[in-house]
């Protein structure tokens, strides 16, 4: 078994073993296997999942595609449950997780954005509660380190909101007419992409015309479907789209922590600086402070 490990070192090969561990950990609980065997053996094993190639920051932990096949992802769950089983398998002496715990730590300023967003995110969600559940304190200077370093890199790498070019002005639609009012909600709503404007000819050419001033990036086609035919007008990134996006991605930032760990945990991890700023960005709203003082 040992040498199974071994013989896979890619960093490809962590969803694997990690599979391998837990199918290893119920194999353990047959009766004819004596347990302290196998919890040796996946002692050992587990001590062997990272090396100089596999380590936390190279495992595979979001979808991406590398010679046209989609390779298998390390899950959060996954992790959870490698961190879970380090605990129980640590010895006075030797504490395995927080060997892994620091192994993350060192590594995380080499995760890659979308992975911090997509894997480290859910696993720091899951494992404080399994954590707390097991007794073990998280207000200790290694999972403080944990929480503000994905908060930290998980921002830095998604960038600052996109800004507006200065030099490019910004184009009006002056016309007061009602089908001008309807190509003006559409422009202005970042949620809508396609607009459909069903109209007899004059009107269509009206609304297409509007849209020759420069700034408006779409692109405009016509539908011969049906009577009027459909003026179909497709916008182009903007800069409201832009935006849009940086603050759904922020999202997945921020959002799983404020809406998944308790607040005295997030305070615990972040400080309440730290914690307010993660729950104001992560959609929770704060509730006013209530006056003690009494009316005369």
């Amino acid at each position: 078994m040992t040498l199974l490990f071994e013989a896979f070192p890619q960093s490809q090969a962590a969803a694997f073993l990690l599979g391998l561990l837990s199918q290893l950990k119920t194999l353990g609980t047959a009766p004819q296997l004596l347990i302290s065997d196998t919890t040796e053996l996946r002692r050992r094993l587990s001590l062997r999942l990272f090396n100089n190639e596999r380590t936390p920051s190279t495992i595979i932990t979001h979808s991406s595609k590398r010679g046209g096949e989609k390779q298998i992802v390390v899950t959060p769950q996954a992790l959870v449950e490698f961190a879970c089983d380090l605990h129980e398998l640590s010895k006075d002496t030797d504490d395995l997780l927080e060997s892994f715990i620091l192994q993350i730590n060192v590594h995380c300023p080499n995760f890659p954005g979308e992975g911090i967003r997509k894997a480290w995110i859910p696993f720091l969600c899951q494992l404080i509660p399994a954590l707390v559940s097991r007794s073990i304190s998280i207000n200790t200077p290694l999972y403080q380190q944990l929480g503000r370093q994905l908060v930290k890199y998980g921002d830095e790498k998604l960038g600052p909101c996109p800004q507006p070019d200065p030099n490019t002005p910004r184009p009006r639609i002056r016309c007061p007419c009602s089908d001008c009012v309807s190509l003006k909600r559409f422009l202005r709503d970042p949620n809508q992409v396609v607009g459909r404007f069903q109209l007899p000819q004059a009107r269509r050419n009206h609304i297409y015309e509007s849209l020759d001033e420069p700034g408006f990036d779409c692109i405009r086609k016509t539908e011969h479907i049906g009577r009027p035919h459909t003026l179909i007008v497709t916008k182009r990134l903007t800069l409201e789209n832009k935006i849009k996006d940086w603050k759904d991605l922020r999202f997945e930032i921020y959002g799983p922590l404020a809406q998944n760990i308790q607040p005295e945990l997030l305070e615990a991890l972040l400080g309440v600086q730290g914690a307010t700023v993660v729950q104001s960005l992560g959609g929770i709203q704060q509730e006013p402070a209530v006056s003690t003082t009494r009316a005369n």
